[in-house]
């Protein structure tokens, strides 16, 4: 049979596990106010090191924009130097050609001075391939 305990042994009992349900729960309390407090720590830990983060990616990114940007001033420096080595070439080319006419002009005037005379034809063919290499 079941035998029964005195109620005030049962009361004893309830009060008992009472004591343990509080504590437990103060217990827990405690512990969860220490899991907030280090979330809370973690959650700022981590928003400054992507902070951290954030600001040395800008950095790097801002260096070789840098560093792109005087690549091209650099690169649009050649070509300006290149434009105008063309044009003066161009125009040493273009002298050098007036040079040619003047030449042959001047051979025709000689021939003709010394009676020497290969004919018109010679040097407005040897006049035009020389300006159409230009």
């Amino acid at each position: 049979m079941h035998r029964t305990l005195p109620a005030t042994e049962q009361l004893q009992q309830i009060e008992s596990r009472i004591r343990m349900l509080k504590d437990n729960v103060i217990e827990s309390v405690k512990d969860s106010q220490i899991l907030r407090s280090n979330f809370t720590s973690m959650m700022h830990a981590n928003k400054e090191t992507n902070d951290v983060m954030k600001n040395e990616i800008l950095d790097v990114i801002s260096s070789v924009r840098n560093e792109f940007l005087k690549f091209v001033q650099a690169e649009e420096e050649n070509v300006k130097d290149i434009d105008k080595e063309l044009v003066v070439l161009n125009i040493e080319k273009h002298s050098v050609y007036d040079g040619i006419l003047l030449l042959n002009k001047r051979i025709r005037e000689i021939e003709e001075d010394f009676g020497v005379f290969h004919g018109e034809e010679q040097y407005e063919e040897q006049d035009e391939d020389e300006l159409n290499l230009s």
